[in-house]
């Protein structure tokens, strides 16, 4: 019985490949991706923290996070993070593939739908001295939506235009009735 080669994809538009097995050759490509979104965060105001975390103990698919990109938003005095975790994760039989994981949060509620974020919002307000702010939230809410949504867009932009200037960039084609996978190149986000 055969399997993917790669475990399916949380948000990544490709499958982002470092082709190697080599423990320093892994090593180089994930700086280099790392100071790629880095220097994106630099030039768009965003936060970056370099640090690794294993996110998923899978054995066959172990997936590790290599940083953290934060844009902090405000709406109505609530700060809203919208978070993008870059993470590297082992391929069945060799390589490994670049992908990522998206959090919005405030201080005290997090959720991994965008769509979420007027809610988390509500409920920080939600039975404070600020909650006569509701009924402007409710008269927000497409444009804060459309907002964070933007800016999601954007942060996934720079982080997949990274890893697509460090691998080979492939698509499933297809997978047989035994699970092996095909994959064919295709033109990552450049």
């Amino acid at each position: 019985m055969g399997a993917p080669n790669f475990a399916s994809l949380e948000n990544a538009s490709c499958y982002y490949v470092i082709d190697s097995s080599d423990d320093y050759i892994l090593e180089d490509v994930i700086n280099s991706v790392a100071y790629e979104i880095a220097e994106a965060a630099r030039r768009n105001g965003w936060k970056w923290w370099d640090f690794e975390e294993t996110i998923d103990y899978n054995r066959s698919y172990g997936a590790i996070s290599f940083g953290s990109l934060v844009a902090t938003l405000n709406f109505l005095g609530v700060e809203v993070d919208v978070e993008v975790k870059p993470y590297y994760r082992s391929g069945y039989y060799e390589g490994c593939n670049l992908d990522y994981t998206v959090t919005i949060s405030t201080d005290n509620y997090d959720s991994d739908d965008l769509a979420d974020v007027v809610e988390l919002i509500e409920d920080e307000l939600f039975g404070t001295d600020d909650d006569y702010l509701l009924p402007e939230l409710k008269k927000r809410e497409n444009g804060i939506k459309e907002k964070v949504y933007e800016t999601y867009k954007k942060m996934s932009e720079a982080v997949e235009a990274a890893f697509a200037k460090y691998t080979d960039n492939y698509r499933l084609v297809a997978v047989a009735s035994n699970g092996e996978a095909f994959y064919e190149q295709c033109k990552g986000a450049a």
